[in-house]
This record gives structure tokens, sequence and C-alpha cells, in this order.
């Protein structure tokens, strides 16, 4: 892996503006990309994967990040 891939992401839901107030963030959400699909926490529920597309088309506004990532 020479790259890491974040996908920060924001939502109109009720729970979205409390996080970004009380962590100063533009985003409310941060998924990890692996290939085609995002591993992300869930509020009650867990952790998941899903594609990226369906991560991105469910947020409001969003940013993709690569990173350099050590061997």
């Amino acid at each position: 892996m020479d790259k890491l891939q974040l996908l920060f992401t924001t939502t109109h839901w009720p729970a979205s503006w409390p996080i970004r107030a009380s962590t100063w963030s533009a985003w409310s959400h941060v998924a990890l990309v692996d290939g085609n699909q995002v591993i992300e926490p869930v509020m009650g529920h867990g952790v998941r994967r899903v594609p990226v597309c369906s991560a991105i088309r469910r947020a409001s506004c969003h940013a993709l990040v690569s990173l350099p990532a050590r061997h």
C-alpha cells in the first residue's frame, strides 16, 4: 500500500451538526477507503462496509484525501 485514502463527509442528518460543532470541523464523518468500498462507523450499529459511491451519495459534501503510507 503506497497510500491511505480517507473519505470525509457531512450530511444534513440531525446528528451531523453537533458532531461538527463539538469537533470544530467541517466534517462529521470519516471512512477508510478499501478499493471500491469504505469501512465506516455507524452510530449505534458498529462498523460496516459499503460501496464508495453509496457513501458519497449519502453525503451533502465530501472530500477524498490520499495520504502517504509506509510499507
